[in-house]
């Protein structure tokens, strides 16, 4: 297996489908009313929810086996369709109740259409784990890019034909259908019959198991603050709170989430090599430090700009909000792609451990920090981050056999490196605002600038961050 190969596919899969999203955006604003993606949002909130629970950890499972038997294989694929199908039937079922909690009646039929795609994404689901546990990850991104593609043309085509909400729904149902029919076609593996499926079962949910249950917890940590400030301050207040925490999610769910998936199977072919695996996480965490310490420092050095060219002045809350959330998405791009070691090593009773613990640090944070507004909430939360992750990079490091040290060896000149950027580019905004030039210049001036300045002190560090970055490239598992 190669690191580079499975980065470079994965990392081309999901910046295609986030081009895809920012186009389809473009072209159903124009042909959907603000309305309609309103009750789509609403249908959102309950199948993200769903989500964690579509195939309860089968496919990470299957990924993660060191050995890898048929009857693990046929049990992992019966529960994942029969969990599918339970999700499915439940959420049609509940599509009433859920519309009258909403009080939206049209967001039942939509949330029955939605049910469709769970049984039909479960068929698919331990197909595509097996190729993805083959690194076969070249595969998995044309099978994605292709649904994508066809999903959004159908949901461009049913929106002109005046589906409204449905052609969303449609969309979503098509990818699941069209990635499942191509996951079959690719991987030769076939369902049979699982003779011993209970035994396989209790053996595939002690690692599922915690699995789902860190997923669950997760999921209610990223939304506390959400449900607190909407509760306590009203949607004036969570409007410009959201927008700063969905900027501030981006090396998350960008750097992170593809590092995290594209690692995941080189990591567990190697999971009884505690030397090399430790080599390649360090490696990892320097270069994702190298991307996301001057994203999130340049963002913080430009907040008001920056929020002010792309949102616009009524949003200014969303810059002081970002001034505490910015160093937040450094902090999480670093402590989360620790995840797939966790999953590797089989230890996800301790990641769900920990994941409990730091989730009720944060909400306490969050109950603390709502009496000073959403500002206070933001500033509570950097200071529940910085609590929990030193202990996280500490417990990661030694269930590899590695020191803290080594860790804040590998990330220290990035951070450093960032940290002068910023002032350097706050103090020439800061003199760019006194003499009166407008906001888009000083913030392509700024950006320009942090550019020149990270990267002539990239060149002084070169020594460790650059030979990270080849050391990734040329990184080689066998499985």
């Amino acid at each position: 297996m190669s690191a580079i190969s499975n980065v470079r596919w994965v990392g081309m899969s999901q910046g295609g489908r986030l081009a895809l999203q920012l186009g389809g955006l473009a072209i159903l604003s124009r042909l959907l009313s603000p309305d309609v993606f309103g009750v789509v949002a609403m249908a959102a909130v309950v199948t993200n929810f769903a989500n964690l629970l579509r195939d309860l950890g089968t496919a990470a499972a299957v990924i993660q086996r060191k050995e890898l038997s048929a009857p693990t294989i046929a049990a992992a694929y019966w529960f994942s369709v029969g969990s599918g199908v339970f999700i499915g039937v439940v959420l049609a079922a509940a599509a009433p109740l859920l519309a009258g909690l909403f009080r939206r009646p049209d967001l039942a039929g939509l949330l029955r259409v939605l049910a469709l795609s769970f049984p039909l994404a479960s068929l698919g689901t331990v197909h595509q784990a097996l190729l993805e546990r083959d690194s076969r990850f070249s595969t998995v991104a044309g099978i994605e890019m292709l649904s994508s593609s066809v999903g959004l043309e159908v949901a461009i085509v049913t929106a002109a034909l005046g589906a409204g909400a449905y052609s969303i729904a449609l969309q979503t149902v098509s990818v699941a259908a069209l990635s499942s029919l191509q996951y079959w076609r690719a991987s030769p593996w076939r369902p049979r019959r699982a003779g011993t499926l209970l035994h396989e079962l209790r053996s595939i949910w002690h690692f599922s198991g915690p699995l789902v249950g860190f997923n669950l917890i997760n999921y209610l940590g990223r939304n506390a603050d959400a449900m607190i400030i909407g509760r306590l301050l009203g949607a004036v207040a969570l409007g410009p709170y959201s927008m700063a925490y969905r900027l501030m999610l981006f090396p998350v769910q960008n750097f992170t989430y593809v590092a995290n998936r594209a690692l995941f199977p080189i990591y567990s072919r190697g999971q009884d090599a505690q030397a090399p695996m430790r080599a390649l996480y360090l490696r990892t965490a320097g270069v994702i430090a190298s991307v996301t310490a001057p994203l999130m420092a340049g963002t913080l050095a430009l907040r008001y700009p920056f929020v002010h060219v792309l949102m616009g002045p009524k949003w200014g809350l969303t810059a002081q909000v970002l001034t505490w959330l910015a160093p937040v998405g450094f902090i999480q791009s670093l402590s989360s792609c620790g995840g797939a070691i966790y999953m590797a090593l089989g230890r996800t009773r301790l990641m769900m451990g920990l994941g409990a613990i730091g989730t009720a640090i944060v909400v306490a944070s969050f109950v603390i920090g709502v009496r000073w507004g959403v500002v206070g909430v933001a500033r509570a939360y950097l200071c529940a981050n910085l609590l929990t992750a030193v202990p996280v990079f500490f417990i990661t490091m030694r269930l590899m056999g590695g020191s803290m040290g080594e860790f804040v060896g590998r990330v220290w000149r990035p951070i450093a490196g960032a940290a002068l950027m910023a002032a350097g580019v706050a103090l020439a905004q800061s003199w760019m605002q006194t003499i009166g030039w407008p906001q888009w210049l000083q913030l392509i001036l700024g950006v320009l600038l942090g550019a020149l300045l990270y990267g002539g002190m990239a060149l002084r560090f070169a020594g460790t961050v650059l030979v990270d970055v080849r050391s990734l490239l040329g990184s080689r598992a066998r499985s």
